[in-house]
């Protein structure tokens, strides 16, 4: 018997399909495929999204207008440790009113290795209407989800979303 459980206790979680515990995620990338201006869409940041910490943020560039210009949209691609069913997204930001985001879901693909939004596939979930928290019903299986944001929100320009932390089901 395992020191302090029971023998079975050294099983994987993940191995249990009926499992609700949030999945391993190991990076957060931004991604900004339509920039035209100094590289990046705060890339430094990115991590920020899924460290834990409700304090810390990801935040997009300013913007004039909450359709974001000339973009179809910026975004987070995050990794996973190994493809898993993901059910949902939970995005929490820093009251955020009224913004918009498509959750795509596919396998193998970085933002290195993308060229466009559309390298990852449909758009598992297009929702709008968004506020400070948002769980997205997904029902896809990968190793990567990404994050893309396509309306900033209601606020006076210049606007800009901030991401606080991200949760993968």
């Amino acid at each position: 018997s395992a020191v302090g459980g029971s023998p079975d206790s050294t099983e994987d979680p993940r191995d249990n399909p009926g499992n609700d515990a949030p999945a391993t995620l190991v990076s957060s990338v931004a991604f900004d495929p339509e920039g035209t201006g100094a590289a990046g869409e705060h890339d430094d940041q990115a991590p920020r999204a899924i460290d834990g910490d409700p304090n810390t943020t990801w935040t997009t560039e300013r913007y004039e207008s909450r359709d974001l210009g000339t973009k179809s949209g910026v975004g987070l691609v995050l990794t996973l440790a190994q493809s898993v069913d993901i059910e949902r997204v939970l995005i929490t930001t820093t009251g955020a009113d009224d913004w918009a985001a498509e959750i795509r879901v596919t396998t193998g693909l970085t933002a290195d290795s993308a060229d466009s939004i559309d390298d990852f596939g449909q758009a598992q979930a297009a929702v709008s209407g968004l506020g400070a928290t948002e769980t997205v019903d997904v029902g896809a299986r990968g190793d990567t989800v990404v994050v893309w944001v396509t309306d900033l929100g209601r606020g006076t320009p210049p606007l800009s979303l901030a991401i606080a932390e991200i949760t993968i089901e």
